[in-house]
């Protein structure tokens, strides 16, 4: 869930494609269906996950452009997941480029605080995400200690503070309700990082020069030749998919 408020280079590139192509090449008949294929389905999930908010309305490109001051509330049961949640937002920075610092939750530099949602509230995960100009200025991750989901749990509302502030439903990621069993990041989950905090991107760029902009460069990862790309990511592809 994800609550509204007023990102390596060539090795890691080369990983990233190299382990989001190898779930679809099998299922592929074509010598060109794996790209093809494999770039829908990326090209797809990133416009729905980070052009959108909450399943609905456009939205412009947010990511982080500075450190995160990380901090975890001393909650008993927070306290014991807090290693994780730590291990999880740094395996994410580290393909943004975006340092992290573990502070204290009274530091006065903390920009992203993990604690307990309201025992009394609705039981659910939240991300709250606070953005100027496109550039992440605050975020708020809310667990829910309950939940018998809650590493999954965790690593959505992660996602979702690194700038995806919407779902991806029909793709292979961790931000889709669909994949109830997926607990960790997918090959896809990492791809679609890179992508958000690839230079060539801006952050508060508008939904359509965000997404074509986003197609090429998924692209390239893949491997596809910039030819390729440019014919791929025209829109004719796309529509005949659905996109």
């Amino acid at each position: 869930m994800i609550a509204m408020g007023m990102v390596r280079r060539a090795a890691t590139r080369a990983a990233l494609a190299a382990g989001f192509m190898c779930a679809i090449v099998n299922v592929a008949a074509a010598s060109d269906t794996p790209l093809r294929a494999s770039l829908i389905e990326a090209a797809r999930a990133f416009d729905e996950a980070a052009l959108h908010v909450n399943d609905s309305q456009p939205a412009d490109l947010v990511r982080w452009a500075g450190p995160i001051f990380l901090a975890v509330s001393d909650i008993e049961g927070l306290q014991d997941l807090a290693p994780e949640v730590e291990a999880s937002v740094r395996s994410l920075a580290e393909i943004a480029g975006i340092t992290v610092v573990r502070v204290g939750t009274d530091d006065p530099r903390r920009n992203f605080l993990v604690r307990e949602a309201d025992p009394a509230g609705r039981a659910a995960c939240r991300a709250s995400v606070y953005s100027q100009a496109g550039r992440i200025t605050r975020v708020e991750v809310e667990l829910w200690r309950a939940s018998r989901a809650i590493r999954r749990c965790a690593n959505h509302e992660v996602m979702h503070a690194f700038g995806f502030r919407s779902h991806a439903h029909g793709a292979a990621s961790i931000l889709s309700y669909r994949q109830r069993h997926q607990a960790g990041f997918s090959e896809l989950d990492r791809l679609l990082v890179a992508t958000l905090y690839d230079p060539r991107l801006q952050a508060g760029m508008k939904p359509a020069a965000g997404s074509a902009a986003a197609c090429g460069i998924i692209a390239e990862r893949l491997g596809l030749t910039a030819q390729a790309a440019g014919t791929l990511c025209t829109g004719e592809m796309f529509a005949a998919a659905g996109r």
